[in-house]
């Protein structure tokens, strides 16, 4: 390792990154990749006396004292040859959003998102995208498959957070085997996304990679979607109930003393009939006009989404 570069992030040493010498592997390291500490297992070094020490020895120090191995900065020669290892991801933090979820289920953009994903399998006919709580889960949009009841994360098996695809087999899937897709923020998970996988193993590379673009989508929508929120917050209107139609019950006898009774009824139901459908025809209007609001709001979410993707990979 050039002895002008650091060991740790192999950036040169200047006026403001300073070097350090590692006392375990006595590799040249700046202050970012190295910290004064006493690690657990330091070649007999005294627990109570603060060295500086490279960030990767740290690590394996820490885990030869749980695992109870032999570091692995004493096998290597060099700390470039310990950075070449491979390392477990750290497991995601979480975020809650589960309060904006029925905001979610409205958004026609999910859906799309969801039969994408269901595309991109071949023979899968089912799949789902949740947002994970702090103790519950709430489905977003689902495709093919009844919506489960509100399930804990026991249930779920949202126990454990992961940052990689994996096959799970849940009980709200029919014990079918699906593909988990987490919807990552930076280092949060906020939910998964969900898709059959009818041969029952890990799909290939293009494939998990295009899910995970799938994925990162929904999770910036939701990201926007939040943050508007905040910015905005919607105030509660009047609760919209479902307009159900009756049918009369009886048919009215033709007798003389009932027929000017009858024809006012008639005339009577004939215009609430009529005013119920307007009422319907204009509930349908503000719907559609809803609707039309919404995908244009889409639109522009998955608009500047894209935008944002394209900056971050320059």
């Amino acid at each position: 390792m050039n002895s002008a570069c650091c060991a740790g992030c192999s950036k040169r040493f200047n006026a403001f990154r300073w070097s350090h010498s590692c006392k375990l592997c006595f590799e040249r390291v700046c202050s970012k990749c190295s910290t004064k500490t006493s690690p657990p297992v330091v070649h007999d070094m005294k627990r109570t006396k603060a060295k500086r020490i490279c960030l990767a020895c740290i690590t394996d120090a820490t885990a030869t004292h749980l695992q109870g191995r032999v570091p692995a900065s004493t096998l290597n020669p060099t700390a470039a040859l310990l950075l070449t290892f491979p390392r477990a991801c750290p497991p995601p933090s979480h975020v809650d959003l589960t309060a904006l979820a029925p905001r979610f289920q409205h958004d026609a953009t999910f859906f799309l998102l969801l039969e994408q994903a269901i595309l991109a399998i071949d023979g899968a006919a089912r799949g789902l995208i949740q947002l994970i709580g702090v103790r519950d889960m709430a489905v977003v949009a689902s495709y093919n498959l009844d919506d489960p009841p509100m399930l804990s994360r026991i249930d779920a098996g949202l126990v454990t957070l992961q940052s990689s695809p994996s096959i799970v087999r849940e009980a709200y899937h029919d014990h079918i085997s699906f593909v988990r897709v987490p919807l990552m923020l930076a280092a949060a998970c906020i939910g998964t996304l969900e898709v059959e996988c009818p041969n029952g193993y890990l799909l290939s590379m293009e494939t998990l990679e295009e899910l995970d673009e799938i994925a990162s989508t929904a999770a910036m929508v939701m990201q926007n979607t939040a943050i508007e929120s905040s910015a905005h917050p919607t105030p509660p209107g009047p609760s919209s109930g479902v307009n159900h139609r009756h049918k009369p019950r009886g048919n009215s006898t033709s007798t003389a003393s009932t027929s000017s009774t009858s024809i006012y009824s008639y005339h009577t139901m004939a215009n609430n009939d009529d005013s119920h459908s307007s009422a319907s025809d204009s509930a349908e209007e503000r719907m559609m006009e809803a609707l039309l609001t919404m995908s244009k709001h889409t639109a522009h979410l998955i608009r500047g989404t894209n935008e944002e993707c394209r900056y971050l990979l320059k």
